[in-house]
């Protein structure tokens, strides 16, 4: 059985067994499904015209035929929730979810694309209020919380001149060159490099 979109993959977390609805392909009001204190009513929807830069969202990372195995169809909920964090089983199943997670293929015709895409930014450095460097996923709380997002759902973004910050998961727009190649980092493997052109708060219009 193969799963996607909202994705129901039952995660190994300490103290035992949960479920995390993981948003794999993720619907239109996101934002609001993520991070409850966004008003979607008050987002801006349209791109200047004449900008290079074409507006895609996060299903478009994701190839269309890509449906990611779940290692835990053969356990029910009771058998989950009796598996230690550290027996030798339960490392076995997270294992087999970070291989999963870690190789979700990219879509290789997106390299070299001007694109623009919003999301919620993850600074490698947290001691910083500007970046030249940062994650960007698409939704509250990815790689924070076990496990991150797979790889074609997370952007390293590289930036030539800093991009100012307030704080963890500041909503952003990214115009840049995308790049179909990605880093391993401390939060998780990003499949892509987004070279940033401009990176700018997601503003909210009254």
């Amino acid at each position: 059985m193969k799963i996607r979109g909202a994705l129901g993959l039952t995660l190994l977390l300490g103290g035992g067994l949960a479920v995390l609805g993981w948003q794999g392909g993720l619907p239109a009001n996101w934002l609001a499904q993520n991070h409850s204190s966004v008003d979607t009513s008050k987002m801006p929807q349209v791109m200047a015209a004449h900008s290079p830069f074409v507006e895609i969202d996060w299903d478009d990372l994701m190839p269309a035929d890509w449906f990611p195995e779940n290692p835990f169809i053969d356990y029910t909920d009771d058998e989950l929730a009796a598996i230690s964090d550290d027996s030798l089983e339960g490392q076995e199943l997270m294992a087999a979810l970070a291989d999963i997670l870690d190789n979700a293929p990219i879509v290789e015709a997106l390299d070299g694309k001007q694109i623009r895409l919003p999301g919620f930014v993850v600074p490698l450095d947290f001691a910083v209020t500007e970046v030249t460097e940062f994650l960007l996923v698409p939704y509250y709380g990815a790689c924070i919380h076990v496990p991150p997002p797979p790889a074609n759902q997370m952007v390293y973004v590289t930036a030539e001149t800093p991009a100012k910050i307030q704080g963890l998961f500041d909503i952003v727009w990214v115009d840049g060159t995308l790049r179909a190649h990605g880093v391993d980092s401390e939060f998780g493997v990003a499949g892509y490099t987004l070279e940033a052109y401009a990176v700018s708060p997601y503003e909210y219009v009254e």
